[in-house]
């Protein structure tokens, strides 16, 4: 896993994160998405509940961006884009 890129919230607006991860990161993410962002302290602090778009698996993948938004009731939503 590689943060490629971490905004910081603002009193109004979510902290972003961009992550580049393995096609491996990519399973155990989805397999349990909240685990793995707490886990690899995607953001400064633990989300309480992630809900990932839905992604369509690709085995050839060699990596993924994931994109997360961490809102300021600590959910998370996000998206994976095959790179």
């Amino acid at each position: 896993m590689d943060c490629i890129a971490l905004l910081h919230p603002t009193p109004t607006d979510p902290e972003v994160a961009v992550v580049k991860i393995s096609n491996e990161e990519h399973k155990a993410f989805h397999d349990n998405p909240l685990k793995f962002v707490n886990d690899h302290k995607v953001f400064g602090k633990d989300v309480k509940s992630v809900k990932p778009a839905p992604c369509p698996g690709d085995e050839k993948a060699s990596s993924w961006l994931l994109l997360c938004g961490h809102r300021l009731d600590c959910t998370s939503y996000s998206l994976c884009v095959r790179v």
